[in-house]
This record gives structure tokens, sequence and C-alpha cells, in this order.
């Protein structure tokens, strides 16, 4: 049964509403009477849904109390307010609430309120335990890529630290903490120069700052003083962090000295080395080349040997020419830095120079070390990208969990592909019951292909795309090159016509199963990679999360409308069942006691008249009509009572449990007295909330059973007491009497039910029934305890009063 907490600083408001509660059905868990109460309450034992009063006394009023309760439990509230001003509201806003009830509302207001603040709920906490889940799937695969990335960096042979923007180490592998001297998590957080000062002002020192302020990855070799090595570096930089890979490459440099004290040494070096070098004078010429020189600009030798170095430097270089030939002039040294050559086939050949000045017989010339980083760029260019692609993605799925609409969502997701992850084309559709393919939306909206074709998801030819195979298998299908696909048959030429090479569908999922699918199209043969399809694979999951979210979004408030209606269709139910009843009623109480008033009539006019002519048969023929009847009367004289307690309208208000026993004793004065009864009643019981006339009835039915079922020849013997438990009174009525067994202690209070014969105890089976509907009227509830042969102990539990406030 749902439990309600009130929250109601007028006592009469809050009893008027627990019994508008209880007539509906809800079970009161407490009422209380301010914001610091209702607090202690939720947290103590919390109820399913709290009526919160706007206006309460007390340092916290609604509003706050309704914030406190939603900051510690998962607990619908809805706001109880006569009149509020704007600041209010306001305020009441930031708490979310489920509804606003008027005072007064009706009971068939209330029970719609909360019935839908209910759903609510339950409908949010599923959807959130959905997307939970799905956020912890999503932090789960995030967690597992960065697992790998370390995993390489860990294994890798290369030295690599992290820095964030303030020079922090933010990671360090095994490597470069052997490097170091330092265990890599000494290392993290600490700031590199602090941890080695020595290296402020080395060229290393500066190297980083430049990748840094110019946001341009920078390969360095250079000898470190500090440590008497040689290191090359190879500095990645972001807009918050720097990248840094590094090894040292000191054995490197001292082989290359020693072989440069040997002429045979450097001829061998100059020729085998895959790095290119060459030897030129100082106006360009070049002198001497190796062969990797040499096939790095597709030339021979002997044809490379024709060329100047300004023959191989494209114009565009010239100012940054000058800066090193100054450099070369001053210090006798160049780079290292990047550029390009020309090749022979006129395409341009990135690489990395560095050289100096030497002296041969009286005359300079320089020497330089020229590297092919055409597959560094690339890598590079490559690692960017997806850095690219992984940030638009996160951006991605940020705007799509912002997006509100279907179409949005859908629209959102083609903007992505095309703007950002360079596909040229990008639709969404959705798979109909009918076997089509319905367009949602596409990017550009100019496009005319997808109007053009027709897709489908059957078994049909046009269902054996990638995009009908997509959704038909819930996995993703590629075209590498469209022309020479045989399934792409129906839609060839209109897309060879637009310029598309190459395609992906990714089926968008939800509970397993395909609902649509994501279609890409690029200009560019084998464009799908698998880095790229990792990144849109994982943005069709999240389009399709989204999609779904909106969905469901959209379903809650299609069964809202409907609960609405079921609601209303059962209130004028119920409206219906209750004017029959009262009919019913009338018509029992009229029509039926009629006949057997005339019963009981006729049959004492037979005795009188006829009665020494019938003789003692037809004398105790008479008398059990004349009983019969009456026991009928009784019997729907206590249905009417049932009924009427059922149906009828009653105010609770605080009622005096002593006033009402001597009530009952009263009404059972004869039957005390006949049985000798001795009936004990503890002094001074305490005050209830009830109603008067119906609490004497509960009390008169429970005193009257415990003098009647008795053993034959026993004495009753009645007592009568209560005790608190919490906020509420509990009433006791033990007897002496013949008990009852535990199987039944239940159905005893149903309406006709019935453990002795008629003969044995006399009674309508109906007297704990009236019971049990007047304690509920009442906001209580009923129970026994019993053994056969031992006694029963019955017990009536009703609310406390109020307390009243010091003024």
């Amino acid at each position: 049964m749902t439990s309600i907490l009130i929250v109601e600083d007028d006592p009469l408001v809050a009893e008027a509403l627990k019994l508008q509660l209880v007539d509906c059905g809800y079970r009161i868990a407490a009422l209380v009477s301010n914001g610091e109460e209702a607090v202690k309450q939720t947290q103590a034992s919390p109820p399913d849904l709290v009526l919160m009063d706007i206006m309460l006394p007390g340092k916290m009023d609604g509003i706050e109390a309704a914030n406190k309760i939603r900051e510690s439990c998962d607990i619908p509230v809805l706001y109880l307010t006569a009149y509020a001003d704007d600041a209010f509201f306001l305020r009441a806003q930031v708490t979310e609430p489920y509804a606003y009830l008027l005072k007064p509302s009706t009971p068939r207001e209330i029970q719609l309120a909360i019935e839908i603040a209910l759903y609510r709920h339950k409908t949010e906490r599923t959807t959130r335990i959905k997307l939970e889940k799905a956020v912890t799937e999503r932090t789960a695969e995030l967690e597992q890529a960065q697992r790998r990335i370390t995993s390489i960096l860990e294994n890798i042979s290369d030295a690599f630290v992290s820095l964030d923007a303030d020079w922090h180490y933010t990671y360090v592998n095994a490597k470069a903490g052997e490097l170091f001297g330092h265990k890599p998590e000494e290392l993290i957080g600490k700031h590199i120069w602090t941890e080695f000062p020595e290296g402020v002002g080395q060229p290393f020192y500066h190297a980083y700052h430049k990748a840094m302020a110019e946001q341009t990855p920078l390969d360095l070799e250079e000898y470190y003083p500090p440590w008497e090595r040689w290191f090359e570096n190879r500095i990645f930089p972001s807009e918050d962090s720097l990248s840094i890979f590094f090894h040292d490459i000191t054995e490197r440099k001292r082989a290359e000295q020693a072989l440069r004290e040997s002429e045979r040494y450097n001829r061998m070096l100059f020729e085998s080395l895959p790095t290119g070098l060459a030897l030129c004078r100082m106006d360009g010429s070049l002198v001497d080349v190796n062969a990797a020189y040499a096939n790095m600009l597709g030339r021979t030798i002997e044809e490379t040997l024709l060329l100047s170095y300004w023959d191989i430097t494209p114009k565009k270089y010239a100012e940054q020419e000058q800066a090193q030939l100054a450099s070369l002039n001053t210090s006798g040294r160049y780079g290292p830095y990047e550029k390009e050559y020309l090749h022979k086939d006129g395409h341009l050949i990135p690489v990395v120079l560095s050289g100096k000045i030497i002296e041969k017989d009286g005359e300079r010339y320089i020497w330089s070390s020229v590297k092919d980083i055409t597959e560094r760029k690339q890598a590079n260019e490559q690692i960017q990208h997806q850095l690219d692609m992984l940030q638009a993605l996160y951006a991605g799925a940020h705007k799509l969990s912002e997006s509100v609409s279907f179409s949005s969502i859908a629209q959102s997701v083609t903007h992505l592909c095309v703007e950002v992850l360079d596909v040229q084309l990008a639709w969404v559709g959705r798979a109909e019951a009918d076997g089509s393919v319905s367009l949602l939306a596409q990017y550009p909206e100019e496009s005319t292909y997808p109007h053009h074709i027709s897709v489908r998801w059957d078994e049909s030819p046009e269902g054996q795309g990638a995009t009908g195979r997509a959704i038909h298998t819930g996995v993703p299908v590629f075209n590498t090159e469209i022309s020479s696909d045989k399934n792409y048959a129906p839609w060839r030429d209109t897309a060879l016509k637009e310029g598309f090479h190459s395609s992906a569908a990714f089926p968008l999922i939800s509970r397993g199963k395909a609902f649509g699918a994501l279609n890409l199209y690029s200009s560019v043969p084998e464009f799908f990679a698998p880095a790229r399809i990792a990144l849109f694979q994982a943005l069709a999951h999240q389009s399709a999360a989204a999609l779904v979210n909106h969905t469901l979004y959209n379903e809650v408030r299609t069964h809202v409308m409907e609960l609405e209606q079921r609601v209303a269709e059962r209130t004028a139910d119920l409206e219906a069942t209750n004017r029959e009843l009262e009919a019913f009623s009338y018509s029992v109480s009229h029509d039926l006691r009629a006949p057997l008033r005339a019963m009981q009539g006729f049959a004492q006019a037979l005795e009188e008249d006829y009665g020494a002519k019938l003789g003692s048969t037809g004398l105790d023929y008479i008398q059990r009509i004349v009983t019969s009847a009456q026991r009928m009367d009784t019997l729907i004289q206590d249905l009417l009572a049932y009924s009427q307690l059922a149906r009828a309208d009653i105010v609770i208000k605080p009622v005096s449990l002593t006033a009402a026993v001597k009530e009952a004793l009263d009404q059972l004065d004869n039957e005390i007295k006949q049985s000798g009864a001795q009936i004990t009643v503890a002094p001074s019981l305490p005050e209830v909330i009830g109603h008067a006339p119906t609490l004497a009835q509960i009390i008169s039915n429970l005193l009257g059973n415990a003098i009647k079922f008795v053993p034959t020849g026993t004495r009753p013997s009645v007592k009568v007491w209560t005790e608190e438990r919490g906020e509420r009174v509990r009433l006791w009525v033990a007897d002496n009497g013949i008990g009852i067994s535990p199987e039944h202690q239940e159905r005893i209070f149903r309406v006709f039910e019935r453990l002795h014969g008629i003969e044995t105890y006399p009674g309508t089976g109906i007297g704990l029934a009236i019971v049990r509907k007047g304690a509920e009227r009442m906001g209580g509830e009923v129970g026994v305890e019993a053994m056969v042969g031992k006694g029963s102990r019955f017990w009536v539990e009703l609310g406390k009063p109020p307390r009243a406030e010091n003024p």
C-alpha cells in the first residue's frame, strides 16, 4: 500500500487530507507540522510520497524542507498551497516538485496528482537507471581504451612523459622513470623545472616553450651537459599539454664521432647511412652526397650533383633559409629545422636538416645531415586527426545529450559527420514496419541523393545495400569501392554521379534490435579505415541512445495522458457505483424489510387468534417463523450499517476513548447483566483521532463478542486498556473466551465469515467486518492475538491528536 507523509501546520486541514487519502486507499506514514520534522521523518522512515505545505512555521518552510528531502532521499514531493507569491514559486521550481495542489482539493484531484507523480517518479527512476548504466558502460570502454594506451606507452622503447600547461608531470612511463632515477608515481604532479632546475636555459627547455607557444611539433637532437649525454626528443604540443618522446642517443653520437676520426670509416658511414648526407659550398652548389640523400630526391647521385641546394628548395622557404645562414655564419652550425625538398616528379618531401661549417684545404664547406620525415609527418597528422575527431565526438555527444527533439538529434549527428569528421554526405534512416527506410535527417541539406534512391531493409534487391544489411543484421556494413560492389547495383550510377566512391552504414540499436541506420558517403576509396570505423561506431551508439531516450520521453508523456484518462473514467465508474449502492441500500431498507414485518405481524396474529387450535407443533412453527424473520431483519440492519459505514462522510477529530467505552457499555447493559460479565476498564484512557459514533460502535461490537463467545458455564471476563505506539494509540479488548486458531484470525474480519453455527453462538457474521471498516475509515488498523481455548486479545490502533503548540 502506498505510504504518504503529510506536512501541514493546520491540524484540521491535515486531518481532512488524511481522511481523503485513506478513502483513496493510501496509508498515512505520518502527520507532521513543520519542515524540520518532515526531513527527520523521511530520513528515519522514507514514505513513497510527500504532500508538502509550502507555508510552514519555524525556520524551515516547505520549499527548504523539500530541498533537504530531495538532497537526501529519492522521494517525489507534491506542494500544497492556498496562496504564494512569485518569489515562492521561483524558489519552489529549484526543488523540481512533481505538482502543485491548491487547498482545498477534491479526493479525485489529490488521487490523480499522486498517481501521476508516482508514475512519473517510477518512470524517471527507470530512465535514470538506464542512463546510468549506459554511462557506466561508456566509462568502462573509455577506461579500457586508456589502459590500452597506457600499456603501449609502458612497452615502447622510448621514454615518454606528458606535462600540463603549468609544466607539471601528468604521466611518466617506466622507461622515463629509469632515466630520471625516480619512480614514475613520485613525479606525477611535480613541476619539471623544480625537479630538474639544471635544465632551465638548456636547448630542450627552449624547445619545449617554443612548441607550446607556437603549437608546432618539434624534433630535437641535442647534448645535455648536466647529464653529459645526448638525447633525441620528439615534442607534440596541444592547447593544454605537452607530450614528449625521448631516448638516449649518446652511444650513437659517440660512434659517429669515432667514425669521423677515420676517413675510411667516414666514407663508409657516408655511403651506408640511411640518413641523407651532403657536402656543399657556401654558394649552395653540391660537392658530395650519399645515396640516401639522392634517393630522397628521386635521383641518382650523379643527377643530384648537377644541382645546387637552391634548386631543390621551394621559394617559400627563402626567408627561413636566410635565418639559418645567419646562424651558420655566427655560430658555425644551423638547425635542426624542418622544411621541404623538391622531388624529381615535383611533389614536396618533408625533411629535417642540421649541419655545420667545416674547413677542407683552406675552403669552407657546409656539411648537412638530412632525414626524410614523411612517415613521421603522416603519423603525427594521423594522431592529430584522431585527437581532433575524438574531441569532436565528445563535443557531439554533449550536444546530443542537450537535444530535445527527435529531428534535432538526427540533424546534429549528420552535421557532425560532415563538418567535423570529413564525410561528404550523411543521412539518418528509420526502419519502417513495411520494410522501407524513411529519411529522418541529412546533411548537406541541399544534397538530392537520399531523395533519388529507394532503400529497404527486407529481402528485396533494394534491401541488399549497406543500409538494409546493417539494419537487418545489426552490424556495420562498408563499401570500400562502390564501382565494384555488386550489392550496390541499384544505386551505383547515382552514387558515382554524385562523386561517391565509398560508403558505410552503422545500425542504430535499441534493446538489441536495429531501428535505423546512420549512412555515410565519401569521395575517397577505402575512406572508412579501422580508426574511423571505431569513431563512427561510437557516434552511432551515442546517437541511438539519444534517439531512444527521446522516444522514451514521448512514451512517458503518452502514458501520463492515458493515466489521466483512465483515472477520469475510473472516477466516473466509482461515482456511478456509489449511486447504485445508495439505491440498493434504500431498497434493502424499505422493500426487503417490509415483507419481514408482514411475516412477523401475521405470525403473531395467527398465534393470538388460532393458537389454541394449532397445538404445540403449530405454535413451534409460528415461533420459528418469528425468530427467522427477526434474524433476517437483524442481518439486513447489520448489512445496512456496514454499507453506510463504508460510504458515509465522516469527520474525524479528537475523541475521548473513555467516553466511547462508556457509551458502548451503556449499549450493552442488558447483555452484561444477563451474562454476569466482569468488565475492567483502565482509568484515564487517552484521546485519539476518530469519529465518536463509529468508535463507540467498534468498541460495542468487540465487547459484545467478548461477552458472547465464551465456553458454556463460564462467566465472561473482559479487560480494556491502551498503550502508546509512537504517534498512535492501541486500544486492547481481552477476553477469556473460546479463542481463535491462527489460520482463521484474518478471515473473521470478512463479511459473513462465521466459525461456529448460529445455534451455538448467534450473530450475523458482520460485526467484526464493521470493526475493520470503521477503523480504516478513521485511518486506523485492527488485529487479533488469540489461541484456541485461551481467549482472545483484539486491538484497534488510531492516531494521536496533534500536539498543541506553545504560543
